[in-house]
């Protein structure tokens, strides 16, 4: 059996393409397993990865005697037993032992919903449907976590109190990052407003035409340049300095929605007492979510999964016994 070679490259139809041109033949008479997509990450800048495949000829034997096998199971009758009832596979056997008597269905069905006994194995926490409108990454698209690549950034940078930083230099600098990089977006006509009351920078950007082009698909051209800006920013303070961008209160907007959501979400778990999960949120996301209903009586709030973009679980909190 021949063995797979590894190809690497910037995009996948381009490493497939690579592997195709070194064994000098078409794409369908290869095996290809896909290791890795390639991931731009932020700006070129955090998370970057090239495209990964292994790919070797195809092997006629194998794959005949796949397609032997496929075809031979396809082919076996289903033996009707003998009682001429047809013969079940071993899933539909298990499904039909596990049927339970009528006089067992019908005391089930008399049970109220509310005293129904729990599962033997827990669910996962439903997912909203609701606020569709609100522009959080699904499954297949998750925006890159800006603030946790600032944290891991910002690893060593003295952690200055605002109060202390020279102001004027803050100002200066953050003034000037954000022209430099907005501008050649949405032209020189934007007024760009500081505040600096809070423990981070607040720059609002007003654009004299269309911010779409800035805020980009679901927010993310603006989360880039904002995570820029304070690279920036934090590099000329020698300090770890945050800097949230907005364009056309498109943030605070979005920010609006998220605690609608995390309200509507909240009446549903005080309703069905069932735990409700969002969608996967940047932890900038997540902190809302758990700000908001931190004070709530009756709920409370967790993150869950892997990586940096998670869920928030909200569900009911524990009664003390």
């Amino acid at each position: 059996m021949k063995e797979f070679k590894e190809f690497q490259g910037k995009n996948l139809d381009g490493t497939i393409e690579e592997a195709c041109e070194y064994f000098n033949t078409a794409r369908e008479k290869l095996e290809i397993e896909i290791v890795q997509d390639a991931k731009s990450g932020i700006f070129g800048i955090v998370g970057a990865r090239k495209a990964k495949v292994r790919a070797r000829r195809a092997q006629p034997r194998e794959t005949m005697k796949s397609l032997l096998s496929k075809e031979t199971a396809d082919e076996i009758p289903k033996q009707p037993s003998e009682n001429g009832e047809k013969a079940l596979s071993p899933d539909a056997h298990g499904r039909k032992q596990k049927r339970k008597p009528p006089a067992a269905r019908q005391r089930e069905a008399d049970i109220p919903p509310d005293q129904a006994p729990a599962p033997a194995h827990p669910t996962l926490p439903e997912q909203s449907e609701e606020h569709e409108d609100f522009a959080i990454p699904g499954p297949d698209f998750q925006t890159p976590d800006f603030d946790e690549a600032l944290d891991e950034d910002d690893e060593g940078r003295p952690t200055t109190p605002m109060r202390q930083m020279d102001a004027e230099r803050l100002q200066t600098l953050t003034l000037e990052a954000v022209r430099a990089l907005v501008c050649p977006i949405a032209g020189d006509n934007i007024r760009i407003t500081l505040d600096m009351s809070k423990e981070h920078v607040s720059a609002a950007v007003a654009c004299p035409r269309d911010s779409g082009l800035l805020i980009g698909r679901e927010g993310q051209t603006l989360a880039a340049v904002q995570y820029i800006v304070s690279r920036i920013v934090s590099r000329g303070m020698n300090a770890a300095v945050r800097v949230q961008l907005d364009a056309d209160d498109y943030r605070q907007r979005q920010d609006e929605k998220l605690r609608d959501l995390a309200a509507a979400l909240a009446e549903k778990v005080r309703r069905s007492g069932r735990p409700y999960a969002t969608r996967p949120l940047s932890s900038y996301h997540r902190r809302i979510v758990h700000i908001y209903l931190q004070d709530d009586a009756d709920v409370q709030t967790r993150s869950t999964g892997d990586g940096h973009v998670k869920q928030v679980v909200i569900m009911r909190k524990k009664t003390e016994k």
